[in-house]
């Protein structure tokens, strides 16, 4: 249908464009520091996932509906991140990313700890192949099912209780009321080397890197009639006009954004307190 035939070819069209910008930030910034990244790898997770739901032959429908919604959740999420970009949500989108890692090292401890109850469970219960019939039952049955009066797995039952929900809930209430202004902190730091890395990408295309290939900074700080003057530079000399021209550029990019210079200079200023707070060697 024309209608299919259109929007198969607005999706290739649109991943081969991204990965192409992509694979050229990669290449400027290095591949380390590209993937620390997450927004990059998202991006990259999004559009691998949006061709292989092109690939309708190879695909059955079962694993096509699975490899969508995976697309969908990775394309709200790199919405999330565009959202980051504007001024007005860029710190609670930061908070957000930093309260996600805070809390995923925690919940490591929280995995194992399951794996520990569980396997006791399945120790007790493995003789019961109705309710536990496997490893991966029992993680599941533990939760719903009852003890059949096993004096020993009421007294795992209430670790359980105590360990699991007592004392785990009570450490997530704990670092959303207490830790949530550090987080709030410390995402304000990374937010400006945020900022202060797209200076510094732009610096080092005007620098001749990468010729023309700047349009890789986000269309809020740059905007497209820009992006299509250094894209194709026509009669106004070429590359070497556009070299000529990257002060002024970089002076009107900043312009646009005129809290960055204060941001780094904030980070200098924290950097230096930090230095200060530290003994030094001579007085050791």
């Amino acid at each position: 249908m024309p209608l299919e035939s259109i929007t198969f070819f607005i999706v290739a069209f649109t991943c081969v464009y991204i990965d192409l910008r992509e694979t050229i930030k990669m290449w400027v910034l290095g591949v380390m520091p590209y993937l620390r990244g997450p927004e990059n790898v998202i991006t990259w997770f999004c559009t691998s996932t949006a061709i292989a739901c092109l690939c309708t032959d190879v695909l059955t429908f079962e694993q096509l509906r699975q490899v969508a919604a995976a697309c969908l959740l990775a394309s709200w999420t790199e919405l999330l991140f565009m959202f980051g970009r504007a001024e007005f949500a860029s710190m609670h989108v930061m908070l957000f990313v930093t309260l996600i890692r805070t809390l995923s090292v925690f919940m490591m401890v929280y995995t194992a700890i399951t794996f520990a109850f569980t396997s006791s469970f399945f120790v007790l219960f493995c003789d019961k192949p109705d309710e536990f019939d496997g490893r991966f039952d029992t993680m599941t049955s533990a939760f719903f099912t009852t003890l059949h009066g096993s004096k020993g797995g009421y007294a795992i039952y209430l670790l359980f209780i105590f360990f699991m929900l007592i004392i785990t809930m009570n450490a997530m209430v704990g670092m959303a009321v207490n830790d949530t202004r550090d987080m709030a902190a410390k995402a304000e730091i990374k937010l400006h080397k945020k900022y202060i890395e797209f200076a510094h990408l732009f610096e080092r295309h005007q620098q001749g890197r990468l010729a023309a290939s700047w349009h890789v900074l986000p269309g809020p700080q740059l905007g497209w009639r820009h992006r299509w003057r250094v894209m194709f530079p026509g009669k106004e000399g070429g590359y070497a006009a556009q070299r000529t021209k990257g002060t002024e550029q970089l002076r009107q990019w900043l312009a646009q954004w005129p809290g960055l210079l204060r941001q780094a200079a904030r980070i200098v200023i924290i950097k230096h307190h930090d230095s200060w707070d530290q003994p030094s060697r001579a007085g050791q």
